[in-house]
């Protein structure tokens, strides 16, 4: 039966359907005005859940790099299993934490964990959060926010504490949680409030409050008990002067048209203009401009060396960043790029070299193609990544996920074709662009012995090799580092696979080579190569390389720690300090 005006609904399923849909939306909606509400950490990450049933939830991870949609949220039972959806890199630690309110808090209608700022202060400091902020026992936090030091203590305390609807998570950050989304997104709202208002109490020396006004309103006996200690001597006034002179508002507003039309200073204030990934972009953009100057107008054999290394390294740098925005693997670090990259340039081309020398590589035929060329060249492009694993085995570390892996085959592979375009420009390049203009001087002279001018006859006889081969280089520096890396991230990802512990090694190491190694074959086949095929094998191998990436975001291939790591969708920069081989403390991508 239908209302009055009310459109009939098709089905039960399609009503179910509308309304799940309309839960997530809400969902969303409330976990959009979290981000909105500056209560978050700088990267805006946030684990959030509802209960949509007596035994199962919505859950998600919120980050500031990307908008969440109705589709990213998962459907979880309270035993932890995945009943629908996709946790898009969310651990199962984070995913238990979460089960385990709802378990432990029948009444509980959602939680959300989060890094904010003011409460992780609290939190690293291992101090209560004092309830005296007037919203909190609205919200129902009449009593202080507990610390549990660890992650095992947090369901304990919880249900040793019926009166609290938060605790701080020692060194980490908070967990709240209430009857429905909006209550807990306003108490958390409440507690960064709280926390922030305490903080900055501290700093003026006392608590100053009305008389009478800790007895009434409802506010406990004590509860304007400053928990910081008093230093100030015995009739010390506290001053509160402004820092600068008022400006008047003409002034002000001057001063404000000058800095819209040359923002220097903030310019110079602005950490993020002077991050990592800024100066690399300014180092970008300069690099044709350097290359052209050095190659100047009279070049020499070495001139074009180092030139083509300088274009090589620009588009294998380019790529490097378009992969790391892509892939985002989380626990990478500068010095593990740089000692993948200085295995690949000193073992790489020799080893491959070799090895195709030996086998007496040729492309005729797609078996001879496969095992000569692809299998060398994928074999040695590996050799970085395995050393990466070994190191961390015998360190005794074993932060890196598939995903991981995967990217530092990437990498491996950047460095390979970058020496390998460099490699066909300076010496097989060269030389048979040599053998076309020394073939070509018959036909120029026959053309200047029939009346024709020196210049006519060798533009006539050599635009289309110079053509091709001008363009047939621009592409090789372009495109040759993207195909390795995507061959050599497939590598990496099983490599991955086995050095996480996840499977045997000698069970899944060489899957990814073998596939590797067809590619690869199939791509240097003569029938292939240059046709239409051609197209299709390089459309094969992108799509296999970002459905590995994908895949080895999920959340059973994490690696476990003491706290659940704050992983978002599409791997979002962890929050915790990421294992490191050189020790460096911070993932390479962030500021």
């Amino acid at each position: 039966m239908t209302t009055p005006g009310q459109a009939p609904v098709a089905s039960v399923a399609e009503a179910a359907e509308r309304s799940h849909f309309a839960l997530r939306r809400a969902v969303v909606d409330v976990a959009m005005g979290l981000l909105h509400a500056g209560v978050l950490s700088h990267s805006g990450h946030a684990d959030l859940s509802a209960r949509v049933g007596p035994d199962v939830v919505l859950i998600a991870t919120l980050n500031r790099t990307r908008d969440l949609v109705p589709d990213d949220l998962a459907v979880v039972r309270l035993d932890g299993s995945v009943a629908e959806g996709d946790l898009g890199g969310m651990s199962t630690e984070v995913v238990a934490m979460h089960v385990e309110v709802y378990r432990a808090r029948p009444q509980a209608g959602a939680v959300i964990h989060t890094h904010s700022p003011h409460l992780l202060a609290f939190a690293l400091a291992g101090r209560p959060l004092p309830a005296r902020y007037e919203p909190l026992p609205r919200l129902g936090q009449a009593e202080e926010v507990p610390v549990a030091p660890s992650a095992s203590a947090v369901i304990e305390l919880i249900k040793a504490r019926p009166g609290t609807r938060a605790v701080l998570l020692g060194g980490h950050g908070v967990l709240a949680f209430g009857p429905d989304t909006e209550t807990t997104v306003s108490l958390l709202v409440a507690l960064e409030e709280a926390a922030e208002a305490e903080l900055r109490t501290a700093v003026l020396g006392r608590l100053s409050a009305p008389p009478g006004h800790c007895a009434s309103g409802g506010w406990p006996p004590g509860s304007c008990v400053p928990w910081w200690p008093d230093t100030r001597a015995p009739g010390e006034m506290i001053t509160l002067m402004p820092t600068h002179a008022q400006v008047p508002p003409a002034q002000r507003q001057r001063t404000r048209q000058v800095n819209d039309l040359l923002p220097l200073g903030d310019w110079i204030r602005h950490h993020s203009l002077r991050s990592w990934p800024v100066l690399l972009f300014l180092a970008l953009i300069c690099v044709p401009s350097i290359a052209l100057v050095i190659l100047g107008p009279n070049p020499s054999a070495s001139t074009f060396d180092h030139v083509a290394w300088i274009f090589a390294a620009y588009f294998a740098v380019a790529w490097l960043l378009l992969l790391g925005v892509i892939i985002r693997p989380e626990h990478v670090t500068r010095a593990t790029l740089v000692l993948v990259t200085v295995i690949a340039l000193a073992t790489q081309v020799p080893l491959a070299v070799t090895l195709e020398v030996d086998l007496h590589a040729e492309t005729a035929g797609l078996g001879p193609s496969i095992w000569s060329v692809g299998l060398p060249e994928e074999l040695a492009k590996a050799i970085p990544v395995l050393a990466v694993a070994l190191i961390y085995r015998l360190w005794g570390r074993h932060a890196l996920t598939p995903k991981d892996y995967l990217f530092l085959g990437a990498v491996s592979g950047l460095a390979f074709g970058a020496s390998e375009v460099v490699h066909y420009f300076t010496v097989n390049g060269l030389a048979e662009f040599y053998l076309t203009v020394q073939s070509a001087l018959p036909s120029i002279q026959q053309l200047i012995l029939t009346g024709h001018s020196a210049p006519d006859s060798v533009f006539a006889v050599l635009i289309g090799p110079v053509r091709y081969f001008v363009l047939d280089f621009v592409w090789r520096f372009l495109t040759d580092p993207i195909t390795h890396a995507c061959w050599a991230g497939l590598t990496g990802y099983f490599i991955g696979l086995a050095a996480t512990g996840r499977h045997k090694w000698y069970t899944v190491s060489w899957i990814g080579l073998v596939i590797a190694a067809i590619l690869h074959g199939l791509n240097d086949w003569s029938r292939v190569n240059g046709h239409w095929l051609w197209i299709v094998v390089t459309i094969v191998s992108g799509i296999l390389f970002l459905g590995y990436a994908k895949v080895g975001s999920r959340s059973d291939l994490e690696v476990p720690d003491p706290w659940p790591p704050a992983s978002g969708r599409h791997g979002l920069p962890p929050e915790r300090p990421p294992a490191t081989v050189g020790g460096a403390p911070r993932p390479w991508w962030e500021h």
